[in-house]
């Protein structure tokens, strides 16, 4: 069962692309850097680039194609907010509400998910695993093939977050190289050490980011 949720500002919740800032082994962000934008310290200044504008363009392309060549149907959670059939394109951990998701998207089991209302939103069954599209630039194949899960660890730490809030134990990352035009889908299985970590490694980033919006709170009081 996976809970789905109405929206909340980003900044009020840990998020797949923060799962590598947090785990200290992401490229583009520092920990510290993400612990004061969620406690309102810092301002979140990225407005995105060409890359992230290319890969929202490529994403529905790279879906086809995954339809085309898994025989699968994808549900895409923001096609169906805009349908009003979910509260938002979020789902939430059930535990910890601070942590949730926002998934490309979900592969069901039948023609139509099934629903069932919660006092938090909107639990949904059905779905046999979840998917993720990406797109790389510069020669990606020959980075990702050099690699040893054969993808950045980003995308792979994003996609056991999402397993871990759902219960879910596949995720199909399925990438487009421009440079090439290869396409390939990568099947991801759970790792329920990888998930303890995770999830470790949030609960404590979050107390931090708690204390220091005490902190904020208490000196402009």
């Amino acid at each position: 069962m996976i809970l789905f949720v109405k929206p909340k500002d980003r900044m009020l919740r840990i998020g797949g692309t923060d799962i590598a800032t947090i785990l200290g082994v992401s490229e583009y962000k520092t920990r510290e850097k993400l612990k004061g934008e969620k406690s309102g310290k810092l301002t979140d200044d990225f407005k995105g680039n060409n890359f992230t504008e290319s890969g929202l363009m490529y994403e529905n392309a790279v879906l086809k194609w995954y339809e085309k060549t898994s025989g699968e149907h994808v549900m895409d959670p923001v096609a169906e907010v805009e349908a009003d059939l979910l509260p938002g394109h979020t789902f939430v951990h059930p535990e910890y509400d601070f942590l949730v998701g926002s998934p490309d998207g979900l592969v069901g089991s039948e023609s139509r998910y099934k629903v069932s209302p919660h006092d938090k939103g909107l639990l949904v069954r059905g779905i046999k695993w979840g998917w993720e599209a990406k797109v790389t630039h510069y020669f990606g194949k020959r980075k990702w093939d050099g690699l040893e899960k054969k993808m950045p660890e980003n995308y792979w730490l994003q996609c056991q977050y999402y397993m871990m809030l759902t219960g879910l134990t596949r995720w199909d990352l399925s990438v487009h190289h421009l440079t090439t035009a290869d396409r390939e889908t990568h099947l991801i299985e759970a790792d329920c050490f990888a998930h303890e970590e995770i999830l470790e490694a949030c609960i404590e980033f979050w107390k931090e980011v708690e204390d220091e919006r005490e902190e904020i709170s208490a000196a402009n009081a």
